[in-house]
């Protein structure tokens, strides 16, 4: 499965902490996006989520219901371990390890889930990797290692 992007984890998020099918309207007052999107770009969204299997849809009169396929943990895990693709066993283990060491950088303490924040206007935090922001893929440590 391919690594989802910022506004589809966006998306996402909005359905989780739900826990509900929702319409494509409930989705877009929901969304807190660094920027405006338009209702129409919501509806793209969830269609193409739905074509990729991460979400379900029924039709309810005359609106979509989309609900998620896939837990948070579920989705991630798969993330994660799309990343880690052609990464050989013993690198895979060393940076799930150091990911492990780490994960106190970025964890918020006290905090079970980054669903539960108690904040409606939480947004996952942007996520880039530096080398494909660079357009550089082929200097990521990863895929050297892989070589």
């Amino acid at each position: 499965m391919a690594v989802l992007g910022d506004l589809e984890q966006h998306v996402m998020a909005v359905l989780w902490r739900a826990g509900r099918p929702l319409s494509v309207r409930e989705v877009h007052e929901a969304l807190h996006y660094s920027r405006t999107v338009a209702y129409t770009t919501v509806m793209t969204v969830l269609d193409r989520l739905a074509k990729k299997g991460v979400l379900e849809r029924r039709l309810e009169g005359r609106a979509w219901l989309y609900d998620s396929r896939r837990s948070c943990v579920e989705l991630h895990v798969d993330e994660i371990l799309a990343l880690l693709a052609g990464c050989g066993e013993g690198h895979g283990r060393a940076i799930l390890a150091a990911v492990e060491a780490r994960l106190g950088e970025v964890a918020q303490l006290g905090q079970e889930s980054c669903l539960r924040t108690g904040d409606p206007a939480w947004t996952p935090p942007a996520r880039t990797c530096s080398f494909a922001a660079a357009n550089d893929c082929g200097a990521c440590p990863s895929r050297a290692a892989a070589s």
